[in-house]
């Protein structure tokens, strides 16, 4: 297989299990961009299918710096400039080879983890605003590129794992309990924050793992107190069991660590949410639109 629907050159195999296949692509009718393309296997993957099937156009929508882009959901017409006479179903997303945040945060100093921490402040933000709860960001659902800026998951398969209830080992320590639990009544944007702070938490202390209450931080000798009492209480804010006592604003987390840590970074809150288009679903929140909507 070199050719897909005449448009996509396949460069290589980066992935082939029981449930997809993933290529890197060259997409031939837009400036020959890469692009990542996962196969879906229908019988194991018809549930993500059908929700791609309703959803994904709504997905290609929500663009942000900070987050890879879902681009298409289709089915394959040819394959080598023949025609194909079963149903396979493709989709692609933005291609990144930047190593995960896993992979390089033990290299990183003080001032490149509160940046992290920063963006991804801004990100969540942009989407809880859309009403989306992205639900599993963690250290390998985040890519680091050579400038320091981030880019999260692209959505199409942060709801394919979702879906599947399917995760990396480490993204478990990121979960809210919430979400674990399938308490959907009770999952809304405070789980993101739950994984911002284990983020938090992972980046800045020794003993990640170990649940102490007091954390030994890691860069101390960079840190004087009330940088420490902060970021200390900030952990335990949003890591709350209880989701309805994370309420913590992101947009105060980023304030606050801009003066405290004097932190050169700009941030426009209209520009970075844009324009909300009521005309696009609000992804993700069936549940509670549906409940609005039954009230007398």
């Amino acid at each position: 297989m070199k050719l897909i629907d005449n448009r996509y050159k396949v460069n290589k195999v980066l992935e082939d299990n029981i449930y997809n296949s993933v290529y890197e692509v060259v997409d031939f009718w837009n400036d020959d961009i890469k692009l990542f393309m996962k196969l879906y296997n229908i019988e194991k993957q018809n549930r993500v299918i059908d929700y791609f099937i309703n959803n994904f156009i709504n997905l290609t929508r929500i663009k942000h710096k900070y987050l890879l882009s879902s681009e298409q959901f289709s089915i394959i017409k040819t394959i080598d400039r023949k025609k194909v006479n079963i149903t396979q179903y493709y989709s692609t997303t933005e291609y990144t080879n930047s190593p995960s945040l896993d992979k390089v945060y033990e290299n990183l100093n003080l001032e490149q983890k509160l940046k992290i921490i920063l963006q991804a402040c801004t990100v969540l933000d942009f989407l809880n605003y859309r009403g989306i709860v992205y639900k599993h960001l963690s250290p390998s659902n985040i890519f680091l590129l050579k400038d320091g800026s981030i880019k999260i998951l692209d959505l199409a398969n942060i709801y394919e794992d979702v879906i599947n209830a399917s995760y990396a080992d480490i993204t478990r320590y990121f979960i809210a309990p919430e979400v674990l639990l399938k308490q959907e009544d009770m999952i809304n944007k405070n789980a993101d924050k739950f994984s911002l702070g284990m983020l938090i938490a992972y980046l800045f202390t020794e003993d990640f793992y170990s649940g102490n209450i007091i954390f030994k931080h890691k860069d101390t000798l960079d840190m004087d107190n009330r940088q420490l009492d902060f970021l200390n209480d900030l952990i335990k804010d949003l890591t709350k069991k209880n989701p309805i006592t994370r309420e913590v604003s992101l947009r105060e987390v980023i304030d606050n660590i801009k003066e405290i840590f004097n932190m050169d970074y700009e941030y426009d809150l209209v520009k970075e949410r844009g324009i909300l288009n009521f005309k696009t679903q609000i992804i993700g929140r069936e549940k509670e639109v549906n409940k609005i909507l039954t009230i007398d």
